[in-house]
């Protein structure tokens, strides 16, 4: 929810909401919304909600994956770009360390968090992808 208040005139707002189902029983209500209470402002919402798209699977398979990997390669790049916005590099490392470990099957969360956040060789804070978050594509 953004909400702009009488006062917030000339703000600029973009709200995105973006999910993926990985299970068949699984679902998602995404719902964005925006209260504006003045003129002049710029605001807009999007909201997005997909399965993993076969055709990435068959492609990532082609290259030589299984489609075990390449199904969690999707997943951990569809998090990516919101754990690379996380400005403490030790809590982004034990968010992707805990998304490693329940793709692994573990669902003890004592065991998650006992265990040292993982030493990325591949993970380089100084490497930002473009951040699909920044703005709205009307404002480019």
């Amino acid at each position: 929810m953004i909400r702009i208040t009488k006062n917030a005139k000339n703000s600029r707002a973009y709200l995105a909401e973006h999910g993926m189902i990985l299970g068949k029983e699984a679902r998602a209500d995404a719902i964005p919304g925006l209260e504006i209470e003045t003129n002049e402002v710029k605001a807009t919402h999007s909201a997005s909600v997909a399965q993993i798209n076969d055709e990435q699977i068959f492609y990532l398979m082609s290259r030589g994956m299984s489609k075990d990997e390449a199904t969690r390669l999707i997943i951990v790049g569809f998090f990516e770009p919101i754990v690379e916005r996380i400005p403490v590099p030790e809590v982004a490392r034990r968010i992707r360390r805990i998304i490693e470990l329940k793709w692994s099957g573990i669902q003890d969360f004592a065991a998650i968090l006992s265990v040292p956040a993982i030493d990325d060789e591949y993970y380089d804070e100084t490497q930002r992808s473009h951040d699909i978050f920044e703005g709205h594509y009307k404002y480019r």
